[in-house]
């Protein structure tokens, strides 16, 4: 495994449980999210940052360049921009980090960590432009099938989900017992 700056308890892909209480035993309504950075094509997280830490790059990677001036922000406006909740932040070090698509690995030719490392073989990982990359196909494959988290958002995210059989949700009714903070705090 790489090292990828994360801090304890930071949480750069998560995954959440959407439920159906339909009740059907054939066609249970259970399924899982992995929610991550969503490397917008439109991040709204990137202008929100008032030292420019958060860049687009130009393969669509959403990175962070530094996290010294972090510890700047009276505020943390870019967590407060991400509709995704995708960007954490480290209370005890006052330092911002977030899935970077592992744009090292990408750099050198390979893939992000979690697709290897995802024991279900969920997680694809490609180039959307490019018609023989397998996560084109798959999309296209899909269709209208193919969805992505709050599209009303302008943010244009590049993350795609495929759940068949189960209506969409959006993230309306995901649940994960980390929101369940006493404190109010993320």
């Amino acid at each position: 495994m790489r090292k990828n700056d994360a801090f304890p308890g930071a949480h750069f892909i998560e995954t959440f449980t959407a439920m159906d209480a339909s009740g059907d035993i054939e066609e249970p309504g259970t399924y899982f999210i992995p929610i991550m950075c969503q490397h917008c094509g439109n991040p709204s997280c990137v202008p929100a940052c008032p030292h420019s830490v958060l860049r687009k790059r130009s393969d669509g990677l959403v990175v962070m360049d530094s996290t010294d001036p972090c510890v700047q922000c009276a505020e943390t406006p870019c967590l407060d921009a991400c509709p995704y909740d995708a960007i954490e932040f480290d209370r005890k070090t006052h330092r911002a980090g977030k899935c970077d698509g592992c744009a090292d690995l990408v750099d050198a030719g390979g893939v992000p960590e979690c697709v290897p490392n995802c024991f279900l073989g969920a997680i694809a990982f490609g180039d959307m432009e490019d018609e023989a990359s397998i996560v084109s196909q798959v999309v296209e494959q899909y269709g209208p099938a193919a969805f992505r988290l709050k599209p009303e958002t302008g943010n244009n995210p590049s993350v795609r989900y495929l759940l068949t059989r189960r209506p969409w949700k959006d993230m309306e009714g995901l649940y994960s017992p980390a929101w369940e903070d006493p404190e109010g705090k993320r």
